[in-house]
């Protein structure tokens, strides 16, 4: 069952001293966000996206696609997308951080039922907030792609999801329906 811990206000350093026992903890304008490990389902479609995205980012040399990331906005907001785009380019030193990499461009939030809340409400917000170009959040239990920019409504996508940075000749284009029916199967089952 997720939750978010009453104790307030939580900080980013906080999180620094909490368990490694497989929960997943973040905060959200001073609110602890803890998520069980995802199920098999959750995580067959973000691997899916994330080979996707990872080859459109290397066709198009927009960055580097990372499963995971420690994106600090301050001492009151840390979060751990499931997945985000990140400005950056092999050879990465050593010497750059979470804290010093570049804003991501897309940052990919796919829902779980314990994660529902936490990702279309707070993330969600704060991600617009704070200005992410881009935030996916998927629902592959209803097979629809939440598109949020900052300025601008949300909108649910279920046809297709079209990405097209500036910086890329073409869109990357899914076809959402087959797209979750090669990860998920058909819908009328």
């Amino acid at each position: 069952m997720p939750m978010a811990a009453q104790t307030m206000p939580w900080t980013s350093d906080d999180l620094d001293l909490l368990p490694d026992d497989g929960n997943k903890y973040e905060v959200v304008d001073g609110q602890l966000l803890v998520s069980p490990a995802p199920s098999l389902a959750h995580e067959a479609v973000l691997l899916e996206l994330a080979e996707r995205v990872r080859a459109y980012c290397r066709a198009n040399r927009l960055g580097q696609a990372f499963p995971r990331n420690d994106l600090r906005f301050d001492d009151a907001n840390r979060v751990d997308p499931d997945l985000s785009v990140v400005p950056v380019f092999p050879p990465i030193p050593e010497s750059l951080t979470w804290a010093t990499a570049p804003r991501p461009l897309l940052v990919v939030e796919v829902l779980s039922r314990s994660t529902r809340t936490h990702d279309l409400r707070w993330k969600r917000e704060l991600y617009r907030r704070e200005g992410i170009p881009l935030t996916w959040i998927v629902d592959f239990r209803e097979r629809v792609v939440h598109v949020i920019r900052p300025g601008s409504a949300d909108v649910p996508e279920r046809g297709r999801l079209v990405w097209h940075p500036a910086a890329a000749s073409e869109p990357m284009v899914i076809d959402l329906s087959g797209f979750f029916e090669a990860v998920l199967g058909r819908e009328d089952r």
